[in-house]
């Protein structure tokens, strides 16, 4: 995050990617998103403190922009 009191990032377990949220310094995680099988999360970059812009594959060749708001846990699609 712009404070450097968050770090976003990718993970996977069990197959599918998870939007990842760190807290510092208290190294807590939280995860935001994970996705359905076949699908793939990736390239979060935060926009501003509480909002996270994120890529998702959900199909082959089909690739879209999503935004997430940490606040109120809320997704929805960019482009």
């Amino acid at each position: 995050a712009p404070s450097d009191s968050r770090i976003a990032y990718i993970d996977t377990a069990n197959g599918r990617t998870q939007l990842m949220l760190m807290t510092l310094p208290s190294k807590t995680l939280k995860v935001l998103i994970t996705s359905d099988f076949g699908e793939r999360i990736s390239t979060p970059v935060f926009l501003d403190e509480d909002h996270l812009i994120f890529a998702k594959r959900q199909s082959p060749g089909k690739e879209s922009l999503f935004q997430y708001s940490i606040p109120v846990s809320y997704t929805h699609l960019t482009l």
